[in-house]
């Protein structure tokens, strides 16, 4: 599993350490080694991050323009390194 796409379609499961301890060693070890990869790594674990801060009942209506546009740039960087399909 050196495939960047194979890789990215893993990250959630990875940052959910869903996987096996060997498939995580493998993941780690290609994000490490690929910058695309790490980057795309890096966007999905901080929308995850923003979209927990807003979780609750009582989300803020509307979300602060400063959060939207992170989660919207943390989200493209994301979809265009899927598109991209390394």
């Amino acid at each position: 599993m050196s495939n960047c796409a194979e890789i990215v379609a893993m990250l959630s499961d990875y940052l959910d350490r869903d996987l096996p301890p060997d498939t995580c060693a493998v993941i780690q070890n290609h994000l490490e080694m690929c910058p695309n990869c790490g980057e795309a790594a890096e966007s999905l674990r901080k929308m995850v991050s923003l979209c927990r801060q807003y979780a609750t009942d009582k989300r803020p209506r509307p979300l602060p323009a400063d959060k939207e546009q992170e989660l919207r740039a943390a989200f493209e960087r994301v979809m265009a390194h899927m598109r991209k399909g390394d």
